[in-house]
């Protein structure tokens, strides 16, 4: 079977899907918390423990779901796995990465692209069109209307402490950058220019491509928006350095990280860390 045959597979069964003989038609009013407990059933089957092959299939994917992979390529799949488990291969690989995804949603605070590098998309499209197809929900609508808001002081006190609870801006990415020279070279613009006043035009330049096919190019390979999202976790990261720091005043340390203004540094901050940068620099403070 021909790879591209193997991917309209995938998306013919995330329509619809039979989870241990229960039929979960896909609509926005199904059970969150009755879907995830059968994905736990499933993920938890005790025959992945008595079969030597099943056992094999699963610990491939316990070391390689965050990768690019075809099944049918890399690992030796039962033909009796459906009748086993419930659910074809390619099923259990969907389950397998939207279950890592809910769980990295409720633990952690990375934006919804950067969950779904961590679990292996290779772009944000197609893990929110599968994580819809098989929660009723997309993503973005999980982490607002499902998981219970954190407050102000929750979030300083848990996840901006210290520098690493911020997300790496490249996490995720490292293929998409090793493959294409296009994408890397205008990540490396961003990480050694980001202190300066740079542009699109700016970028596209450095990448050697035009501005708008850049855009677009860049936000289908790894599902972020150019400027708006890439170069502003780049901005806040190292932001989130220099307060740690204690050396300067919040209104430098914009100007240093290359904002304009001291009200954009601000908002894109608290869009990132969940808090203003002098609400984060005094939880520093405290702790």
């Amino acid at each position: 079977m021909l790879k591209k045959d193997i991917i309209f597979k995938v998306f013919d069964c995330v329509r619809i899907m039979r989870l241990n003989g229960i039929a979960i038609k896909i609509s926005r009013k199904s059970d969150l918390e009755s879907i995830t407990e059968s994905f736990n059933n499933i993920l938890q089957n005790p025959v992945f423990q008595t079969d030597d092959k099943l056992r094999e299939f699963r610990e491939y994917l316990d070391n390689n779901y965050q990768n690019h992979i075809f099944l049918s390529n890399n690992v030796n799949i039962p033909r009796n796995f459906k009748e086993k488990i419930g659910v074809y291969p390619f099923e259990f690989l969907q389950i397998y990465r939207i279950s890592k995804a809910i769980e990295l949603m409720k633990k952690t605070n990375l934006v919804v692209s950067e969950v779904a590098f961590n679990v292996g998309y290779q772009n944000l499209r197609t893990f929110e069109s599968g994580f819809k197809a098989y929660t009723g929900i997309n993503p973005l609508e999980y982490k607002k209307q499902v998981l219970p808001k954190r407050t102000e002081s929750e979030v300083s006190s848990t996840e901006n402490s210290e520098n690493d609870s911020f997300p790496d801006p490249r996490k995720g990415l490292e293929d998409i950058i090793s493959y294409y020279p296009t994408i890397k070279r205008a990540i490396e613009y961003m990480e050694k220019n980001f202190s300066e006043d740079i542009s699109h035009r700016d970028i596209a330049k450095a990448a050697n491509m035009g501005r708008e096919p850049l855009s677009n190019y860049f936000h289908k390979m790894t599902g972020i928006k150019l400027i708006r999202e890439y170069l502003n976790i780049v901005r806040i990261k190292e932001a989130m350095k220099l307060i740690n720091q204690g050396n300067k005043k919040i209104t430098d340390i914009a100007f240093d990280v290359g904002y304009q203004d001291l009200g954009t540094f601000e908002r894109n901050f608290k869009k990132y860390v969940k808090i203003t940068p002098h609400a984060y620099k005094k939880s520093l403070k405290k702790n």
